[in-house]
């Protein structure tokens, strides 16, 4: 089971990936399967997969029973100053 995400307004891959989100103890999750257009962050609990293409993000998977992802999402709404514009999708 997983749940999709969306942003309703253009976020950057490199911004979430340029160890901004460690403030909010967030790191990238280090996988074989990871590109440059798929990537994982977690908290050491949750994991939320980031999907872009081109540098944009294009969307984010939480896959069950990987938590809560409340904290990703607030963490990412304040980093890229998009705030509460995340929609479930």
């Amino acid at each position: 089971m997983s749940t999709d995400y969306v942003s309703l307004k253009t976020i950057q891959m490199a911004d979430l990936f340029d160890g901004r989100m460690e403030r909010f103890d967030i790191r990238e999750e280090q996988s074989k399967d990871s590109s440059p257009e798929s990537r994982c962050l977690t908290d050491g609990f949750n994991f939320v997969c980031v999907y872009g293409k081109e540098g944009i993000v294009q969307g984010f998977t939480r896959y069950a029973p990987n938590g809560n992802p409340v904290l990703f999402k607030n963490s990412i709404s304040f980093i890229s100053r998009v705030e509460s514009n995340l929609a479930t999708g």
